[in-house]
């Protein structure tokens, strides 16, 4: 049996009571009512914001990536060396900056547009990012 958030477990009453008035005759009644929806959400699907965070964990996790490509802890660490002394990670922190800026400005709205019904995979959602380049060395 399946929850309303997608995992196993047992169903509840009170749920089934909210989201079937109408059954509200019995118990029984809104249970059966509620239980005979669950198939049409089971096995595959997943709630619109269960997918959402999971993209933007995925999105998130693919940004510090990156800043760790060079030696960074993530990217809210990297982004910190903006005004740094050394140009070199000034330089790596503002394009990080602005790339995360553009990452998620284009995140937002393709995930405004995901349909629960038939969501992109992850790699499909991070391919279509905007993609980093870091800065050439002076």
């Amino acid at each position: 049996m399946l929850t309303p958030d997608n995992r196993p477990g047992e169903i509840d009453t009170e749920i089934a009571l909210i989201a079937f008035p109408a059954a509200v005759d019995s118990e029984a009644a809104a249970l059966a009512a509620y239980e005979a929806m669950l198939p049409e959400l089971a096995p595959g699907y997943v709630s619109p914001a269960a997918l959402q965070a999971m993209y933007s964990n995925a999105i998130q996790q693919h940004l510090d990536n990156m800043a760790r490509e060079r030696g960074y802890d993530g990217i809210h660490t990297a982004i910190s060396y903006r005004d740094d002394p050394n140009p070199a990670y000034a330089a790596e922190a503002l394009a990080l900056f602005n790339w995360r800026s553009a990452v998620w400005t284009a995140a937002t709205a393709m995930l405004a547009a995901v349909n629960p019904a038939s969501p992109p995979t992850i790699e499909t959602v991070l391919g279509a990012l905007p993609a980093f380049a870091w800065p050439e060395a002076e």
